[in-house]
């Protein structure tokens, strides 16, 4: 089966799709494996939905342990030795930001107007507001760039990188952070007893992402699915050459469940460590900008 016929792989350009759920639209490239959705809302609509006023208020009343999570991807990104100017691409309400300006001189843009309003009432942050690829920063140019999880929201996640490679100086760092939805151990094991014993476990034959509704706040509008194959091959296509692979520590929680994610994250690092495969929640990629193009 096909996808829409104008549609090309955004990771390897290839026009050859098999359809992997008809329930979420969700489609796989033949050539490279790279999962998306074909039907997705225009950059306007994610906009306007990541723009409704109570959007964020999960994130302010869970301020103080979501504010460890950022320090933990804060260490993470200073443990490459950079220094300079930071830009953050898709930044919230400026969490972030606000521990990466003590060590870095930072701007971020942001697409939702209600984010951009907290960042500069609560943390005093001029945020450039739109996307990376509309917005002019003239001559300025940045030492590190950082994507998390915003590459997944996108329409054309290629763009994104491509104009993130024009803004960065030479051998400039892009740190990314992405959703690991197709391979997480969790979905594995799921699909794997569907397959097994289909009559009893059926309902887990399918990829149990979030579909794409835009009527309700708090959901995520997820478009692509990266494994850590997909998003290498992505990045080295841009330009970028791969240093680092590492598991994004992604979950901002209270008390036994925190300890349960971090029990689950340490695990599934030293399991990447020992044979290579990435099966926890996220996934962490730090590449620099190549010379030639």
């Amino acid at each position: 089966m096909q996808a829409d016929a104008a549609l090309d792989c955004e990771v390897c350009g290839d026009s050859h799709f098999d359809l992997a759920d008809r329930a979420l639209d969700l489609w796989k490239c033949r050539e490279c494996g790279f999962f998306f959705r074909s039907r997705c809302p225009s950059p306007s609509q994610i906009a306007a939905y990541y723009s409704q006023y109570n959007q964020y208020d999960d994130w302010l009343t869970h301020e103080s342990v979501r504010d460890t999570l950022w320090r933990r991807r804060l260490r993470m990104v200073e443990r490459y030795g950079r220094k300079g100017r930071l830009l953050d691409v898709g930044t919230g309400i400026g969490q972030f930001l606000e521990f990466a300006r003590r060590s870095f001189e930072v701007e971020g843009t942001e697409v939702s107007s209600r984010a951009l309003e907290i960042a500069r009432c609560k943390y005093g942050l001029n945020v450039r507001h739109g996307t990376i690829e509309e917005i002019d920063f003239g001559e300025r140019r940045f030492e590190v760039i950082t994507v998390f999880h915003v590459l997944e929201h996108v329409v054309s996640p290629r763009a994104l990188l491509l104009r993130c490679r024009e803004l960065l100086v030479d051998g400039g760092l892009i740190v990314i952070a992405v959703p690991n939805e197709i391979l997480i151990w969790k979905r594995r094991v799921k699909r794997l007893l569907a397959r097994i014993a289909p009559r009893r476990f059926s309902r887990w034959a399918g990829y149990e992402l979030e579909p794409l509704k835009l009527d309700r706040p708090g959901l995520e509008i997820h478009l692509s699915h990266f494994t850590n194959d997909t998003l290498r091959k992505l990045l080295m296509s841009c330009g970028f050459k791969i240093f680092d692979e590492d598991l994004d520590p992604c979950h901002a929680l209270n008390g036994f469940r925190q300890m349960t994610h971090d029990a689950d994250y340490q695990l599934c690092r030293m399991a990447n460590r020992l044979i290579g495969l990435n099966l926890g929640e996220a996934i962490w990629m730090a590449a620099v900008k190549t010379a030639d193009r």
